[in-house]
């Protein structure tokens, strides 16, 4: 019988496993799961590996996945961030852009926790944090981030490799909804494409989340150089649906909502239909209001005949 970590790396490699794939980028429940709080967590390596393994235990998940909260690089970088119910927002552009970023306590307890929780399990790896665009929204503003791509694009590349060091199966970039909003034009194609070559240098595959996209217009992100590309909700809310872009991609990620209401059930049969290799995950939504039942229940449909 093949591993979790044979079959979640078959299907990065082009295959089709006996059972779906399931890898959720949980941050605040896996603090839950873990019995801490996530704020102390996410600078405790110490707690963190143990919060992901235990994680992936109770919900017999393919992967232990890493995922960073949409805060921790922008603060790393020295823009403000508050923290309410013990979750972290960014508040403001950066005054400077921090040039040793990997010297802040939560991203060097990131990376650490990369080297430990990898290091400890049989199960696949998965690694998530923000992508480019993203992080030059946070650090330069909505109006400064064309021109911030390239200050972001030098702080991942730093982040990145050191992750990469770990040896993780994938690396997930997330990105927000301005990223679905037009076809990715020249700046933004440049950084995924050092990025997608800092991840290959240490055979990485990288993935980049896409949300709030014209479903109809799924083809033009194509253009944005990764070796996954994970569906989240499109513009009108709709989950994602089976599609024919992408015809390049080692596979395509799922990204549901851990609930398993009717909407959810009618998109995993979509997908069960389909021939293409696939592998499902989850975004925890920022007020980080999950419930591990609800999420059990979602893991008996991902899983059921």
């Amino acid at each position: 019988m093949s591993t979790a970590r044979e079959r979640f790396r078959a299907v990065l490699g082009g295959g089709t496993p006996p059972a779906p794939v399931y890898a959720p980028l949980f941050t605040a429940l896996a603090a839950r799961v873990g019995g801490t709080g996530y704020h102390g967590m996410s600078g405790d390596p110490a707690l963190w590996s143990a919060a992901l393994a235990r994680t992936a235990g109770l919900f017999d998940l393919e992967a232990v996945c890493l995922a960073a909260d949409p805060a921790l690089l922008a603060e790393a970088c020295g823009a403000p961030v508050t923290w309410a119910a013990d979750r972290p927002t960014v508040a403001g552009p950066a005054p400077a852009i921090v040039e040793t970023p990997q010297d802040a306590r939560r991203l060097a307890a990131f990376l650490q926790t990369a080297q430990r929780a990898f290091a400890a399990t049989d199960r696949a790896r998965v690694a998530a944090l923000s992508g480019p665009l993203l992080l030059a929204e946070q650090l330069c503003g909505a109006d400064g981030a064309e021109a911030g791509l390239n200050s972001a694009k030098q702080v991942l590349n730093g982040a990145l490799e050191a992750l990469c060091a770990s040896r993780p199966d994938l690396v997930v970039l997330i990105e927000g909804p301005t990223l679905g909003a037009a076809a990715p034009g020249g700046p933004l194609r440049r950084a995924y494409n050092t990025l997608k070559n800092v991840a290959g240098y240490f055979d990485v595959p990288l993935a980049v989340v896409l949300e709030g996209y014209a479903p109809d217009g799924l083809a033009a992100f194509a253009a944005l150089p990764a070796d996954v590309y994970v569906l989240g909700r499109a513009a009108d809310g709709s989950l994602p649906a089976p599609t024919d872009a992408f015809p390049e991609a080692r596979a395509l990620g799922v990204c549901l909502p851990p609930l398993a209401d009717d909407a959810t059930h009618a998109a995993l049969a979509q997908w069960r239909a389909t021939k293409r290799p696939v592998f499902y995950t989850s975004l925890e939504p920022d007020t980080g209001g999950l419930d591990i039942d609800a999420v059990h229940a979602f893991v008996r449909a991902l899983r059921a005949d």
